[in-house]
């Protein structure tokens, strides 16, 4: 088992040698946790984490000196639930699902979202409420959330409404979504993306397709930052080459379908 091993942006050149960008920093992942050295001299920074998991990542990793692809894979993700460098690390996994089809390190993945929690704080997702309280929120509303979930719906009724029990609350089901086929899952994470791609990006039919696509990749930050955890959150961080690349157009011309609609402007005339 080797006492250290080096991650991030230097393990992926080695794995990727051709990518052109030089590594700012050194990170590597001791028994003790992860330590992050700054190439500058003049301004070198240590950071530690202590925690069992890295040990364990010493004990599973194949190469001698550097984190293996998967589990380097595995590392960003379990960052990506946070808002910390996150375009960087969302570029780096649909980076990683492009060019390879690596697994994902489930059992790790979990434990180092927990890890990462302690370290960086938990979200704020309280779904125990009703929907009218869940929805009082900072973000200024012109339409009602349900009334723009129902103009987005690629069925006759919105996917959600699919996975919750209770009508009344946002919470979802997770035996209901575990029921759902895998193109419905995406379906699900689409309509979410778009309601708040419209919400939040306060998008009309005067909108231009690069503020739509800004709206959309805002959306899905949002989405896995700050306002969801567990398994749906996971979900989207599994599939974000499939939501962000392939699917992209698809949602382009949801919302487009939507703004230019005569409900959304009798709704916005309200």
């Amino acid at each position: 088992m080797s006492k250290f091993l080096i991650t991030g942006s230097v393990a992926m050149h080695h794995w990727y040698p051709w990518i052109k960008t030089t590594p700012k920093d050194i990170d590597i992942i001791t028994e003790s946790g992860i330590v992050l050295s700054s190439s500058s001299p003049s301004r070198l920074g240590i950071e530690s984490h202590s925690n069992p998991i890295f040990s364990k990542i010493l004990k599973i990793n194949k190469d001698p000196v550097f984190v293996d692809k998967e589990i380097l894979y595995t590392l960003k993700m379990s960052h990506a639930q946070w808002d910390i460098k996150w375009e960087k690390t969302i570029n780096d996994i649909m980076f990683f699902e492009l060019k390879d089809d690596l697994d994902l390190k489930e059992e790790l993945y979990h434990e180092l979202v927990a890890h990462w929690t302690t370290v960086h704080g938990s979200k704020r997702v309280n779904l125990n409420m009703t929907n009218d309280l869940f929805f009082t929120d900072a973000v200024r509303r012109k339409i009602d959330h349900d009334v723009l979930h129902q103009m987005v719906a690629i069925y006759e009724e919105p996917m959600h409404t699919l996975i919750r029990r209770d009508k009344s609350s946002p919470k979802p089901d997770k035996a209901l979504w575990d029921a759902l086929l895998y193109k419905d899952k995406i379906f699900t994470a689409i309509e979410e993306i778009c309601v708040v791609a419209i919400e939040r990006g306060r998008l009309t039919k005067e909108s231009k397709r690069s503020e739509i696509m800004l709206a959309i990749m805002a959306a899905y930050k949002s989405l896995v930052t700050t306002m969801t955890k567990g398994w749906f959150c996971d979900f989207l961080l599994m599939h974000a080459l499939c939501l962000l690349w392939y699917e992209r157009e698809h949602m382009i011309q949801i919302i487009r379908r939507v703004v230019n609609s005569d409900d959304f402007l009798m709704e916005m005339m309200k």
